[in-house]
């Protein structure tokens, strides 16, 4: 599906606001207030999850089935623990704000429908693209599943070391 300079321009500035947004929220003001009083594995799992679930009611809302939201809440939990890997390696709100919204342009452009339900609801089969999105679903796992056990690690060393100064010196 060919856009328009138009459409490409509304859908810029669209997804610019949506990535500023909930960058904003969940990476910005949730990841400070969790991480200050519960430690990275928390906020790691805490604010994933709910970039994942904060996209539900548009998808409840354009009818898609429990399947497909499931796997969507799933794949954005995932999403957002790399946003939430950018944000701590970083140090800075900004560069994950940029990342999601280029990631943002650049899937809505890529998937020639009119909206994100057609697209879900229409294809069956992705034909060659399949293989690819299944590398980078594997990928996105993976490194999911690294960020999990980095974030635990880094709480038990923390741990560690906040018990070692505890403990009285002889």
């Amino acid at each position: 599906m060919e856009r328009g300079l138009g459409t490409v321009m509304i859908v810029l500035v669209g997804t610019i606001m949506v990535g500023l947004g909930e960058e904003l929220v969940i990476r910005g003001i949730l990841f400070v207030s969790l991480r200050e009083r519960h430690g990275e594995l928390v906020t790691l799992l805490a604010t994933s999850l709910l970039f994942g679930a904060a996209h539900t009611v548009g998808s409840v809302w354009a009818g898609l089935p429990p399947a497909a939201i499931t796997f969507q809440v799933a794949f954005l939990s995932m999403t957002g623990s790399l946003y939430y890997w950018v944000r701590r390696v970083t140090g800075r709100l900004w560069v994950g704000m940029a990342i999601h919204a280029l990631t943002d342009f650049t899937l809505y452009l890529a998937s020639g429908e009119a909206s994100a339900a057609e697209a879900m609801s229409s294809r069956d089969d992705l034909g060659p693209l399949t293989p690819v999105l299944v590398t980078i679903q594997t990928l996105l796992v993976a490194l999911a599943i690294a960020g999990v056990i980095s974030a635990a690690r880094e709480d038990h060393r923390a741990r560690k070391t906040r018990r070692v100064a505890a403990e009285p010196q002889a």
